[in-house]
């Protein structure tokens, strides 16, 4: 069984569909804290594309005293402004895109909702995105798996959890993962190297790693096949 595991994230690239879609079962990692602000954390922002070039769509999240609150448990902050600003940019960016019609009843569903938790803001707006683009793998959370650890050794816990016998790591997991253990534990390790289509975009030049959003409004029903048309998994 091919097992991946990855933070959520708020609409999520391309590439995060791409490597669930090639599990048999996806760990969504909840247990973990939610970070500092950088370049590579989307966990409650991602991008979409503008007239002229992108911009970020940020989920304001209450941070403050919560340094090592778990993602599961993080509050957003008690405002809708955000949810107003995040449907007005949709709508502009792609209210003329041939397959944003396909988009609206979910995104009409989530802005017109109270959230509390980003975790289940998260959840619910992937698995609506999932179902848009036929991924049917199975999610898991990590929290529910009752299993402790950090880095490489909470990876192989959830792994030996769930009897994974192959991991697709993202490509990071070079950096830290002991390949021997995995060994040792009867699973192979494979590594998911990701290579981002460029697609019709409706606005030149091509903007690559923004939401799946993107595709999805340009190219509807063809929105899986081109992003996994594009990836494969390395083996270690």
């Amino acid at each position: 069984m091919i097992v991946s595991i990855m933070q959520p994230a708020y609409l999520p690239w391309l590439g995060y569909f791409d490597r669930v879609q090639r599990s048999d079962l996806h760990i969504v990692l909840d247990t973990v804290q939610l970070g500092h602000r950088n370049r590579t954390m989307f966990t409650n922002r991602n991008r979409v594309r503008t007239a002229t070039d992108w911009t970020w769509l940020t989920v304001p999240v209450q941070t403050a005293g919560h340094q090592h609150t778990p993602i599961r448990d993080i509050d957003i902050a008690p405002s809708s402004a955000w949810m107003r600003k995040h449907a007005t940019t949709l709508r502009h960016s792609y209210g003329r895109a041939p397959h944003w019609h396909r988009l609206v009843p979910l995104f009409d569903d989530l802005y017109g909702r109270e959230w509390t938790r980003l975790f289940d803001l998260l959840t619910t707006s992937t698995s609506a995105l999932c179902a848009l683009l036929g991924v049917q793998t199975p999610m898991v959370s990590a929290s529910s798996l009752g299993v402790t650890g950090t880095k490489a050794d909470l990876v192989l816990a959830l792994c030996r959890a769930v009897g994974a016998t192959t991991y697709l790591s993202g490509p990071f997991g070079r950096d830290y993962l002991d390949e021997a253990a995995f060994a040792d534990a009867g699973m192979t390790l494979a590594y998911h190297d990701y290579v981002h289509p460029a697609y019709t975009q409706g606005t030149a030049p091509f903007v690559p790693y923004l939401s799946v959003v993107d595709l999805m409004a340009h190219h509807g029903p063809d929105s899986l096949s081109i992003l996994t048309g594009h990836a494969g998994a390395a083996d270690a």
